[in-house]
């Protein structure tokens, strides 16, 4: 299957976006919403693809899968960069660097066989923390310290 079957990835990826728009809702921040689920969503069948390819294997899952990660990823960039970006401040940028550092340790190691692997995870779970600051500051009437205080609060969870 391509969808993930972490459980607990789901409560991480969605409950920092429905913060995040239940707390500041619009439109923008509704489009970066649809795309960090469009990037959870398409990791796991461009994960399985491109392992295949790697391993020198082809199976029918392969080639569907890369096409749907990266469409899934590629419709996800179109939203993020003519609809929330335009609209999110300059003081998003600590966020923003935070959550990719996180996405990148994420992809860096998850090769690891070991699927609990202590930095995967942890890259896993804090990369939630500023996807609710993210989608709230698309919001141009939010405060933020508020918008950084939902950071604080999903990292309290996590």
């Amino acid at each position: 299957s391509y969808l993930p079957n972490e459980h607990g990835s789901w409560g991480f990826v969605l409950e920092p976006i429905l913060l995040g728009l239940a707390l500041a809702p619009s439109a923008p921040g509704l489009a970066g919403a649809l795309a960090f689920l469009g990037f959870f969503l398409g990791y796991r069948p461009l994960a399985l693809g491109l392992s295949d390819i790697r391993r020198g294997k082809r199976y029918p899952r392969t080639w569907p899968g890369v096409a749907l990660g990266l469409t899934l990823s590629g419709a996800a960039l179109l939203l993020l960069w003519f609809v929330w970006w335009p609209s999110v401040r300059h003081d998003a940028v600590p966020a923003i660097l935070f959550y990719g550092a996180c996405l990148t340790v994420y992809a860096a190691t998850s090769e690891n066989k070991a699927q609990r692997d202590l930095p995967r995870k942890l890259a896993g779970a804090l990369a939630a923390a500023p996807t609710a600051t993210l989608v709230a500051m698309a919001n141009p009437s939010i405060d933020p310290g508020a918008a950084y205080a939902l950071a604080g609060l999903i990292l309290l969870r996590s």
